[in-house]
Formats: structure tokens, C-alpha cells, sequence
């Protein structure tokens, strides 16, 4: 394995999460890759100076006199504390089978971690976890579950709403058995890292971005098209922190986003009554019958789409293509002309030469990992319990359970009540947690929501994504933004000016007017500004297509534009130009607010 593909390996990983590019490669270069097959004992028991190892590739089995403590995946690190104490080691590690491995020799260690501060920290943390929970550690994978009497499963004990009627029972079971058996589409410790983003949202030194499709599509997927969902989200990212100055949490509604709640199980199509289209994930939106009938095996067309957008959306945001050099390139054909186009080309203009002075000052901007690379995660509404449990897996790290379809989950509207099923499942993982909160919703409903969600008051577990309507929100939201406040729970407040916002022409056409959205963000804006909470983030549905779905907007879209190009899967989309344009308001917005102090960088 050579260093360049080590290093790769371990950006994913949990300790090297807080570490910039050359850091990484740093530590890389002073790694020893090893192999090893099935029963080879890779450290020893009373082996003095082995150094310190990080699992590639395979399992591993830490044992004690023969009695295996628990097993290593990758990312997972072993022999450090003998290192770090100059001891003999205290444990068997055996291969299960063919495994990649890498060592920092001992005579190396010390120099590391004073060297890399941000690894050492992630090294402690780690150490500390196993101390504090020493049960989940030395119990194995299969140990006690990290919140007490809560297992993957223990919704099922809870009344489930929104879910399928399946039609056929074991073939769910068969399906739910393969999903157990898929690798994770998601990693324990890019969840943490969202956490830690949020947190920053939460205190006021960040602002959530959370944007992607309604609801994805079996039919309308292709590179071109994540691509330029992709390009409107850097494209608002670039707008909001040129105009605003704070960093932006970039979280894609995609990957995932394949289920939909309805208001009725069934509806009216061409005079016809079918069981309601519940999204590509459950049955097909063809007007039949049996195209309406649930299908569970349709949960592995959805894993299989999801790994495959994920697997092209790391490449676009880590391979060159997100790269602050590339600022123009986002900017599609159809949207350059326009006003929005316009007014983005001069903030790409503006970014251009700041870099062409900071590369003129010496800076190498194509080694600058911040530039090159950008942070994007993934989310979607944790709607098919079956799905959500089958992918739930447990870090070998911390103990902690996580839901490994997505970075993020949410909670809808319609399933938030304490006591359900949707509820009991997200109190128990450990990834960051979205609500939405409609504006039927009382105080005491969303301080009950943050104690189940988020006892422990965690910065950046929870997001509350408000979804009133743009003429309930400045009446309805403030004594909820009180009541949290008071109640000491550090949430991310999210505005969803969609939902609420929703009408239906004369013709049966659902849509939008971009003068609500705006609107709704507006009083969004005011509301938290009275009660002395950050507005920490949007929550909106757009496509980069350039459809005709939400009314108004820089192109003054009509009730007769609608007809043009109408191609959502479900709700009615912001289109490139409607999605710029609300960006350049909430940048002027964020403008307003008074700057929060940044985090204080510590040395450790």
C-alpha cells in the first residue's frame, strides 16, 4: 500500500477527522503498512515496543488467556496505551481473517503526537470513552446498548406511523437480512464531525445549509444531475460566506431521500383511486395498481442508488472539482445570463482575485486543503424504520450506535409525537438529529422533544427545523424559541420555508411562491433576533434543473409556467435562479446580526 492510498484511507477515519491534508500525510509517511491472514497474532501479549497500530482493512480479535474482549474494524487503533506507558502488551490481537494494518513504531510515537495535537486529542477522547464505558469496550459488538434499554430494534415496541402495508411479510424480512448484511454507506466519525459543525451553528459561529430534492428519483439519475444539485448548493455556500462571513454547513438532501409521508393512503389520479405514491423507496408514482404496491425489495434499489451518489459526491468534493479555484466553473449555462447569474459572477470574480493575491503571497493553493476539499454531508428524513434499523451498526470506536444510511437523519412533522416509534429509534443513535416543528406545536411539545432527543444537551445533536408558513411564523415560533432557551438545550434553529408555504392552483397543480419562502425566512430572521437565539440554518427543497415548479422568483414564473417544465417526484422545487436569489437575501440577513465570537483554538 503505498502512502499516497494510506493516507486516503485514513481521512475517513475518526482520529484523523480534525486533521488538515498535510498533516495526514504527515503521519502516513511515518506508517509501516503490514498484512496479515487469518489466525496471525499481529500483537502479542507481553510484547514490549510493538508500537502503535490502525486497523486498514478486515477484523481483528483482542484477546485476553484465549478469551476474546472484542473485536477491531477499520479505522480502530490498537497497542497504543502500551506505547504511550513503554509496556509489555496487555492483550492478544489476532487477525479474523486477511487484514491490512499499519504501525507507528514506538520510537516514533512521541514525535507524532507532539507533533499533531489534533491526533493526539482524537487519541484521548478515545481513551476516555473506553474508561468511562469499560463494559461496551470489553463486552464486544454485541454488548449492552449505549443508551440503556434501547436497541436498534426496540422501536418496534412503539406505535409506527407513515410505514408501508406490506403486502408480503417475509420478503420484507429477506430484505431487511440483506440491508444487515451491506457495508455502511456512512462512517461513525463523519457523523461526529456534522456534530461538531452544528455545534458551531448552535453557538452562532455557523450557518446550516440543508438543501437538496423533495424526493430523489429511480428514473431522472445521473452524474449530471447530483452535479449540478451539487453546483446550486457551492454556489449558495459561496454566496452566503463571501456575503455573511460565516462558514457554511453544507448537508445535501440526497442519497437517501427516497420515502415520503402522506396525508392519505390513498389519492385521486385521473379519476382513479390508488394507494398514495409514498416515494421510489416503497412503490413506483406510475398510475396502476401495481405499480402502487409496496415493494420492499425496492429498500435495495434505494441502498444501491445511495452508494453510488455517495461514492460520486466524495469524488466531486475531495478529487479538485469544489476547489475555491473552480468558483466559476459553478455556475450553469442556463443561470450565467440572468440577474442571479450576474451578481454570483461578481462574488466569483471577487473570491478569484483573493486567491490570485494569496497565491501571489506565496500561498500554494493547490496543496491548500481547505480550498481543495470541501466538508458535504448527507441527510434524509428517517421515515422506513425497517431500512433505518437494517443499517444501524456500532462503532467499535465508542460503543455508540449509528445510523449509517446517512450523517444526518430527520424527524417529520407528522411522526414527532415522545412516544413513537420514529422518536424512540433517533433517541437511541448517536448521529446528529433534525426535527421539524409545525405550528400546531406548543412549548411544551418541543422542550419534551429536546429531553428525548437530546438529554444531555450535546451542541449540534439537535436541529429544530421550523415549518409554519409565512403567516403564522412571527406570531407562532417565539415562544417556542423561549422555551428551549430557557429550558438550557443548545439546538441549531432551522427555518423549512417550504412546507408551510404549500397552495394548489385551480388547475391541481402543487407549488410555491417565492415571495412566501422569502418571507417565511424574513420572519424567521426576526423572530430569533427577539429572542436572542442565532438563526442557525435553511432547510429547502431545489433541484438544479431548470424547472417551472415554485411560482415567482427573479424569472417571475406564472400559474401558466408551471406546465413548461413540471418534473418534481412529489413537491414543487426551487430552481437554480429562485435558489441564488434566496441566497443573496439570507446573506444579507446574516449581515445584520452581530458577529459571535470564533471557537478559541487550543494546543493541547
Amino acid at each position: 500500500m503505498s502512502e499516497t492510498s494510506t493516507s486516503d484511507q485514513l481521512r475517513r477515519f475518526p482520529l484523523f477527522a480534525d486533521l488538515s491534508g498535510p498533516d495526514i500525510e504527515a503521519i502516513a509517511g511515518e506508517l509501516e503498512t503490514r498484512s496479515a491472514v487469518e489466525d496471525e497474532v499481529v500483537l502479542g501479549c507481553g510484547r514490549l515496543g510493538a508500537g502503535c497500530g490502525f486497523i486498514l482493512a478486515g477484523q481483528a480479535s483482542v484477546r485476553v488467556h484465549g478469551e476474546e474482549r472484542t473485536r477491531l474494524g477499520p479505522g480502530d487503533v490498537f497497542g497504543e496505551i502500551s506505547t504511550l506507558l513503554e509496556e509489555p502488551a496487555a492483550a492478544d490481537v489476532v487477525a479474523l481473517g486477511p487484514l491490512r494494518y499499519a504501525v507507528l513504531p514506538s520510537a516514533r510515537f512521541k514525535d507524532v503526537l507532539t507533533r499533531h495535537p489534533a491526533f493526539t486529542y482524537r487519541l484521548l477522547q478515545a481513551e476516555v470513552r473506553r474508561l468511562r464505558s469499560p463494559e461496551q469496550w470489553f463486552a464486544g459488538t454485541s454488548g449492552a446498548p449505549a443508551r440503556e434499554g434501547w436497541s436498534p430494534a426496540s422501536w418496534q415496541g412503539y406505535p409506527a406511523q407513515q410505514q408501508p402495508e406490506w403486502p408480503d411479510p417475509a420478503e420484507l424480512e429477506k430484505t431487511v437480512v440483506t440491508l444487515r448484511a451491506k457495508p455502511p454507506l456512512v462512517f461513525a466519525g463523519e457523523a461526529r464531525s456534522l456534530t461538531a459543525a452544528l455545534a458551531e451553528a448552535a453557538a452562532g459561529r455557523a450557518f446550516l445549509l440543508q438543501a437538496g430534492d423533495c424526493a430523489e428519483s429511480f428514473v431522472d439519475f445521473s452524474a449530471d444531475a447530483i452535479r449540478d444539485k451539487l453546483k446550486v448548493m457551492l454556489q449558495m455556500a459561496a454566496v452566503l460566506t463571501h456575503g455573511s462571513g460565516v462558514p457554511i454547513v453544507k448537508v445535501g438532501r440526497i442519497a437517501g431521500q427516497f420515502a415520503k409521508p402522506r396525508s392519505s393512503p390513498t389519492e385521486m389520479v385521473d379519476g382513479q383511486e390508488l394507494p398514495s405514491f409514498r416515494g421510489y423507496m416503497v412503490n413506483d408514482d406510475a398510475p396502476s395498481a401495481e405499480a402502487r404496491r409496496p415493494d420492499p425489495r425496492r429498500m435495495l434499489e434505494g441502498y444501491q442508488q445511495s452508494m453510488e451518489t455517495l461514492n460520486l459526491l466524495r469524488a466531486f468534493t475531495t478529487g479538485g472539482f469544489a476547489s475555491m479555484t473552480n468558483v466559476h466553473v459553478w455556475n450553469q449555462e442556463f443561470v450565467a445570463a440572468s440577474q442571479q447569474g450576474k451578481r454570483y459572477q461578481a462574488i466569483a470574480d471577487a473570491i478569484h482575485r483573493s486567491l490570485q493575491f494569496m497565491g501571489a503571497c506565496g500561498f500554494d493553493l493547490e496543496r491548500e486543503d481547505n480550498l481543495r476539499r470541501v466538508e458535504y454531508w448527507t441527510s434524509h428524513e428517517a421515515l422506513l424504520l425497517p431500512y433505518e434499523e437494517a443499517l444501524t451498526r456500532r462503532d467499535s470506536m465508542t460503543g455508540d450506535w449509528y445510523d449509517c444510511s446517512a450523517h444526518m437523519l430527520w424527524i417529520g412533522e407528522r411522526t414527532r409525537q415522545t412516544d413513537s416509534a420514529h422518536v424512540e429509534f433517533l433517541s437511541g443513535v448517536a448521529n446528529p438529529i433534525g426535527c421539524k416543528v409545525g405550528p400546531k406545536a406548543t412549548a411544551a411539545d418541543v422542550v419534551s422533544i429536546c429531553e428525548r432527543l437530546n438529554p444531555e444537551r450535546i451542541p449540534g445533536r439537535l436541529t429544530l427545523i421550523t415549518r409554519m408558513g409565512a403567516g403564522t411564523i412571527r406570531s407562532v415560533l417565539g415562544p417556542l424559541v423561549a422555551a428551549v432557551r430557557d429550558a438550557g438545550h443548545p439546538v441549531v434553529w432551522a427555518c423549512d420555508p417550504m412546507h408551510g408555504n404549500t397552495s394548489v392552483t385551480a388547475g391541481g397543480r402543487k407549488t410555491r411562491h417565492f415571495d412566501q419562502i422569502l418571507d417565511e425566512i424574513e420572519g424567521f430572521f426576526a423572530v430569533c433576533a427577539r429572542e436572542g437565539a442565532w438563526p442557525g440554518g435553511v432547510h429547502v427543497e431545489l433541484t438544479g434543473d431548470d424547472v417551472t415548479e415554485c411560482l415567482g422568483g427573479g424569472d417571475e414564473i406564472s400559474e401558466a409556467d408551471l406546465e413548461l417544465r413540471y418534473t418534481t417526484a412529489c413537491d414543487p422545487r426551487l430552481n437554480a435562479h429562485q435558489s441564488l436569489d434566496m441566497a443573496f437575501r439570507m446573506a444579507e440577513l446574516l449581515q445584520e446580526l452581530p458577529r459571535r465570537p470564533m471557537a478559541a483554538v487550543v494546543a493541547v
